[in-house]
């Protein structure tokens, strides 16, 4: 990663025209998309250099995409034989604050996994609960038979 590792470097101390989107403190659009696009290009030499052959590594209006061949997909019809990846890279505002968003990324994970195991302990009490009425269900019936004969 020595291509975008330099030249994140070189925009380090580059001079910035800072300006107002929406209320938020922005660099001015053409150096934004200027960077944005000098990033992808030095993001793009790195992958190429580090992923060899391994896949296909191309920018697109989306952004860099990485295509993986995949021996089943060369036989679906109407597929390109490949798994792609984009990886889309956005410049944020400057008020873009990277910790805190990642420490609510990370709750967000933990809310989701304490839901689903909610959600799964629930079912295994349903699951139970369901059992033990058919069962007795079950039960009742037999007694009744028993009882009748």
């Amino acid at each position: 990663m020595n291509n975008l590792k330099n030249f994140l470097k070189v925009i380090q101390n580059e001079k910035l025209t800072i300006s107002k989107r929406g209320g938020s403190p922005t660099i001015k659009s053409t150096q934004r998309n200027k960077i944005k696009r000098e990033v992808e290009d030095k993001f793009l030499k790195d992958l190429r250099e580090m992923l060899g052959d391994l896949v296909v590594v191309k920018k697109t209006e989306s952004g860099v995409i990485i295509g993986l061949e995949h021996e089943d997909l060369m036989k679906v019809a109407d597929a390109s034989g490949e798994i792609s990846f984009e990886i889309n890279i956005k410049v944020k505002n400057l008020d873009y604050d990277i910790i805190n968003k990642n420490i609510e990324y990370r709750e967000d994970l933990e809310l989701k996994a304490l839901r689903l195991k909610e959600q799964k302990e629930n079912k295994d009490r349903k699951i139970k609960r369901d059992n033990i009425r058919r069962a007795q269900e079950k039960l009742a019936i037999e007694n009744k038979r028993a009882s009748r004969s």
